[in-house]
């Protein structure tokens, strides 16, 4: 008895090495995919890989782009600061998800190719730790400002 049931615990053990390699593998294939943030010093959006991008970069996504997940939108080009976002990726579903800036954030950005220094907000974001949550997202940003108004 013992052999037959070592041979199934060994093959199960090998397949799942080989889940993890591969899950690995395209984890580093996802992690060095291209995305535009905004470089303070050149006052430019340049291309960076996704692993570069850190908790206050701004980063710049154009229609029909992948993006890397948790972001949050700031502003949109679209009228009243609306974005379609595709989860498949997520959930499986296909349809689009409508999703809207803050009209106070929105109208701070309009310019694609630069960002004037001037104009990058500053200030505290409270956001909840991760969770199995995906369609719901508790937080809040405080402008650093002489109102200190939270969004």
């Amino acid at each position: 008895m013992a052999p037959p049931l070592a041979f199934v615990v060994i093959v199960s053990m090998i397949k799942d090495a080989y889940e993890d390699i591969m899950r690995h593998v395209e984890d580093a294939k996802e992690n060095g995919e291209k995305a535009a943030k905004y470089n303070k010093v050149t006052s430019q959006y340049e291309k960076c890989k996704w692993k570069d991008i850190r908790i206050g970069d701004f980063v710049l996504v154009k229609e029909n782009e992948f993006f890397p997940a948790d972001l949050l939108m700031m502003s949109s080009t679209e009228p009243e600061g609306i974005c379609y976002v595709e989860t498949k990726n997520l959930d499986g579903e296909t349809n689009l998800k409508n999703k809207q800036a803050l009209a106070a954030t929105n109208d701070m950005f309009s310019a694609e190719t630069s960002l004037p220094i001037d104009t990058i907000p500053e200030g505290t974001m409270n956001v909840e730790y991760p969770n199995n949550r995906i369609y719901k997202f508790d937080g809040n940003f405080v402008l650093n400002s002489e109102n200190s108004n939270a969004l």
